[in-house]
């Protein structure tokens, strides 16, 4: 399983937001596997620099193994400045695992992480909207 919760957060400028993305290693092959969330800016008020509001983002980057059966949560933290321009912003943020090429599992990568990596709950992806007062 993969979620983050709550889906959506109001937050005024200048706010620091720590949330989790939640994982459950329920794979198929009951074996351990290496899990990557990414955290992707998809839409932004309109005037908005999408590379100034990915600085606002911070999760682990590096694989987290998750034995078969447990859950666990990789932390993200949105430092929101100041001068951040009101609105409503949309972020998807996508996990992936190590899966098996030729029966050798791949160390995933964070930054190629994306809503058409390969996976093992259905979509991969979940949105979260935060909109800044």
């Amino acid at each position: 399983d993969f979620a983050i919760w709550p889906p959506e957060y109001t937050v005024a400028a200048g706010t620091t937001l720590k949330m989790a993305a939640g994982l459950k290693n329920d794979a198929y092959d009951g074996e351990a596997h290496d899990f990557v969330i990414n955290v992707v800016v998809e839409e932004v008020p309109s005037g908005v620099n999408k590379n100034f509001v990915r600085n606002w983002v911070m999760f682990i980057k590096s694989p987290k193994t998750i034995a078969i059966g447990r859950h666990d949560e990789i932390p993200i933290t949105f430092e929101v400045p100041s001068n951040a321009m009101k609105g409503v912003y949309l972020f998807r943020v996508v996990a992936c695992y190590d899966e098996r090429v030729d029966g050798t599992p791949v160390t995933p990568d964070s930054a190629s992480c994306t809503s058409t990596s390969e996976n093992m709950w259905g979509p991969a992806a979940q949105d979260f909207v935060m909109t800044i007062e």
